[in-house]
């Protein structure tokens, strides 16, 4: 209290660690449906759902990216074998970090630590 904002309560942590983790079940509506109707109610829990929500809506657009580009490459004949021996580990494997992140950042919500995603924080912070 000495800083003039009020501690940060398990119950606000739990929202915030709920909007990374509805990237598995409702990528972009859940941490939306988060930051509109917890927005009044902390800033914390409005930054981490707008910083998920962004993260959401980035890592959607790298993964339909990344698949037109698989597609156009299956239909050239010798790339289609190397592009799926060399890209689908590749996405196995992202998609592995992905899914450790969003742990990882719900896990130090929830333990009421600010975690920030580079380049992502500064348009969460706006959208505060």
């Amino acid at each position: 209290m000495a800083n003039g904002k009020k501690p940060n309560s398990t119950d606000n942590n739990l929202w915030a660690a709920v909007a990374y983790l509805t990237a598995f079940v409702v990528p972009v509506i859940g941490p939306l449906v988060i930051f509109f109707i917890k927005k009044a109610e902390d800033e914390n829990i409005k930054f981490h759902a707008a910083q998920a929500l962004i993260l959401n809506v980035a890592v959607g657009g790298v993964g339909i990216a990344t698949t037109i580009v698989f597609m156009i490459l299956s239909f050239i004949p010798v790339v289609n074998i190397a592009a799926t021996c060399i890209i689908m580990p590749l996405l196995m494997i992202g998609s592995l970090g992905i899914v450790v992140y969003y742990c990882l950042l719900a896990y130090k919500a929830y333990k009421g630590e600010d975690p920030k995603v580079p380049y992502i924080e500064e348009y969460a912070r706006k959208l505060n």
